[in-house]
């Protein structure tokens, strides 16, 4: 666990069901799935916020392990923290099985961007490749600190950055306020989606 993230307590018996359906599904054309799970711990952040990230992410986590056992095909997973400095989970891509998420607490700071895109751009250089699914949800209230429009913009010259299904995950005031949705129509590739419909993700990840 990497030094600056600061873990509290979650229950781990709260799972998800899979219908039977739900798995002749996802095996029909089935390819290897990298899922980067970004999560704004700025100051704004705290609070209900938070907590309503660390619930969503951590029924995502126990449904996509859920699913993995049944997929033809691997499911990767890495989990990435930032406000004013960016925390990892590990390295490399866990395989989501294996992948334990501990509940996350603000780490204080601003909401530093940039440096969120760098290790983006890092990643996509050097750890995914062409003809896996690659996804990258971020969780975030969509207000940046910093300048990040240059960043982005090289970050997007990467085909795999390009090519990668991303989604902006908020809250409903924040889907509608302007200064944030500049922020969610910059990044994602799709429409910002609720926290509480977060659900609606996994039939586009498969």
């Amino acid at each position: 666990m990497v030094e600056d993230l600061l873990i509290g307590d979650f229950n781990m018996d709260d799972f998800l069901s899979l219908e039977e359906a739900d798995i002749t599904q996802i095996n029909a054309g089935s390819k290897a799935i990298k899922v980067i799970i970004i999560i704004d711990a700025s100051n704004s952040m705290k609070g209900y916020k938070l907590g309503a990230v660390n619930d969503a992410v951590n029924n995502l986590i126990e449904k996509l392990s859920r699913m993995s056992k049944s997929y033809a095909n691997s499911i990767d997973v890495m989990g990435i923290v930032f406000s004013n400095r960016v925390s990892k989970w590990s390295s490399e891509f866990i395989p989501v099985v294996e992948f334990t998420y501990n509940f996350i607490e603000t780490t204080g700071g601003k909401s530093d961007v940039t440096k969120v895109l760098q290790e983006l751009a890092r990643i996509c250089q050097n750890q995914l490749i062409g003809g896996e699914q690659n996804v990258i949800l971020f969780f975030t209230d969509g207000l940046p600190t910093v300048e990040y429009e240059a960043e982005l913009a090289c970050l997007n010259e990467n085909d795999i950055f390009e090519t990668a299904k991303k989604y902006c995950i908020s809250f409903e005031e924040d889907i509608q306020d302007e200064l944030s949705m500049e922020f969610f129509n910059a990044f994602s590739n799709n429409e910002p989606i609720p926290i509480n419909e977060v659900d609606s993700i996994y039939e586009s990840i498969f």
